[in-house]
């Protein structure tokens, strides 16, 4: 904790999964600094997610914090990102608030205080604005995404199967838990894909090792079975995940996040903010399909077919 200034602040309450809190703290400390505004971050257990501390997560010495108290003090009296600008978290915004309106007063410097419980990249939700006033958002949002060290727990987990990486090693994302519940109204998006023939082939053809990072204890054993030796996988204990219950292992998930980080390609087969953030992070080649067939050229060339 360190001294909070009462009279310009921009705190930032990060929620959701792993990946979005991340994403926030990196993404709006770039309108902050913008704005020459003192940033702070509340980093307090998210609705669905395990309350573990992000200093267990990743070292954190350019980011300042702030307790509840501050928190909820500063909220009362302050301009809230998440309550004037729709987008930004799953926070349904009244309707006659005009988005392009809300951030031009935000980004004019017309507040002095400021928080946001958000959820979302602000490129996403800012509208056109935030183009025009801070055309190389994305490009300082990756460039401050490589100072990003994991903790020295994490690290420790993840070293000896990243000594098994090569430049070959590729990244499979394949995320089901409660993404394949028919509560969440993306569902149709998400399938465990033990039953797709091409990827399955695609994998086995593929001349590489394959990181497989995956919330099902099925999918896991279903790959691990399939590819044998080529394939690398963090060994831990598989949680339950409902919808709308609790989520624990979020210290398992930094790590498989930092292993996706550290392989060459990424093939999420979702559309997951986890492995995106995981290849923001790492720079690696991310590959986009829905695993009815691969397109990308440098990852057919990879394959070597």
């Amino acid at each position: 904790m360190i001294d909070f200034c009462k009279d310009r602040y921009f705190i930032v309450k990060p929620v959701n999964g792993l990946a979005n809190r991340l994403r926030v703290l990196f993404s709006y400390k770039i309108i902050a600094d913008y704005l020459n505004i003192p940033f702070y971050v509340y980093w307090d257990k998210s609705h669905g997610f395990d309350d573990t501390q992000l200093c267990d997560l990743i070292s954190v010495p350019n980011f300042n914090f702030v307790d509840k108290t501050i928190w909820e003090d500063a909220r009362s009296v302050s301009f809230k990102i998440d309550r004037r600008i729709s987008g930004t978290s799953e926070y349904k915004v009244d309707d006659s608030l005009n988005k392009n309106a809300q951030t031009s007063t935000l980004l004019n410097n017309s507040f002095n205080k400021i928080t946001a419980e958000v959820s979302n990249l602000p490129n996403w939700s800012f509208g056109v604005n935030l183009q025009s006033k801070i055309p190389t958002h994305m490009e300082l949002y990756k460039t401050h995404l490589k100072t990003l060290r994991v903790s020295d727990r994490v690290k420790k987990s993840a070293e000896k199967l990243i000594e098994k990486f090569t430049n070959e090693t590729i990244g499979v994302h394949i995320r089901c838990g409660d993404s394949l519940d028919k509560q969440n109204n993306k569902f149709n998006l998400f399938t465990k894909h033990t039953d797709n023939k091409y990827f399955l082939d695609f994998l086995e053809k593929y001349k590489g090792t394959i990181f497989l990072s995956t919330d099902d204890a099925e999918v896991s054993n279903y790959f691990i079975s399939k590819l044998k030796n080529k394939i690398i996988f963090y060994s831990k204990h598989f949680q339950k995940s409902v919808y709308g219950a609790e989520k624990l292992g979020q210290f398992d998930a930094m790590v498989e996040m930092y292993l996706l980080s550290c392989t060459t390609y990424m093939i999420p087969t979702s559309p997951s903010s986890f492995s995106k953030f995981a290849s923001d992070w790492g720079g690696g080649l991310y590959q986009k399909c829905n695993f009815n067939y691969i397109t990308d050229p440098q990852i057919l060339d990879v394959v070597n077919w």
